[in-house]
């Protein structure tokens, strides 16, 4: 009886393999194409850094925190929510030179770093929002510094939608380009595929690093010029 049982299951594989290879692919028109939206951003998001210096870390942490409590001042003032102005690393580390007599590194005092992300939601006031940040008193030892601005859009999801349709467009139109060039005709979709659609934001680094040590003179001016959606596609046309 068990001998039966498995004469049928390995006739039926076999009969099973040869019904697999009798199917014959279809044939298709394999296509790739993209799309990018550019829009205006409307959120400015700054990085910043907390930073004090002293000869034990508990100094170090009451100086930083009286600059946290000076920053958290300037945000209310922007009406920022709770949401837009998150703590993203706080750290304590101990500062350290190198004893040339004991040839050993020996800790001098500690540095305390609080870094920030703030989401400004009014991108036009970015300028003045940096401007304020950076007023307060000189000193070499503790401060604020903008590590960069970026920009970003709460209509990224519209964006992405149209760049999504018109990806999709593009690539039916090269389908039916590469159809009619090679004499065959487009009988219907037969796979579509859409890659994460992802956003090219402007960013300013570098050359916007400030300190509250380095107070401007000037209102700064932070052109947000545009941010990029785009959508990838892959689409499988069946062709005759």
């Amino acid at each position: 009886m068990f001998s039966s049982v498995t004469q049928l299951i390995v006739i039926f594989i076999f009969a099973f393999g040869l019904g697999a290879q009798a199917e014959q692919a279809p044939a298709l028109i394999q296509v790739t194409s993209f799309a990018e939206v550019s829009m205006e951003p409307n959120i400015a998001v700054l990085q910043l850094e907390i930073w004090a210096k002293a000869g034990s870390a508990k100094p170090a942490q009451e100086v930083a925190a009286r600059y946290f409590q000076k920053v958290k001042a300037t945000i209310e003032s922007f009406k920022i929510k709770k949401d837009d102005f998150v703590t993203t690393n706080y750290s304590v580390t101990p500062d350290y030179v190198y004893d040339q007599k004991t040839q050993q590194n020996r800790i001098v005092g500690f540095r305390v770093t609080q870094n920030l992300q703030i989401s400004l939601r009014q991108a036009e006031k970015a300028g003045s929002l940096v401007d304020e940040l950076i007023g307060a008193e000189k000193t070499d030892k503790s401060g604020v510094s903008i590590q960069s601005i970026g920009w970003d859009s709460d209509k990224k999801a519209a964006a992405e939608t149209q760049a999504m349709s018109q990806a999709i467009k593009n690539a039916k139109k090269r389908a039916e380009d590469m159809a009619t060039a090679a004499g065959v005709k487009i009988k219907g979709l037969y796979r579509l595929a859409n890659s994460q659609s992802h956003v090219e934001p402007q960013q300013l680094r570098a050359a916007m690093k400030f300190s509250m040590t380095e107070a401007a003179s000037d209102q700064t001016q932070l052109p947000a010029g545009t941010i990029k959606v785009r959508a990838d596609v892959s689409a499988d046309y069946l062709i005759q």
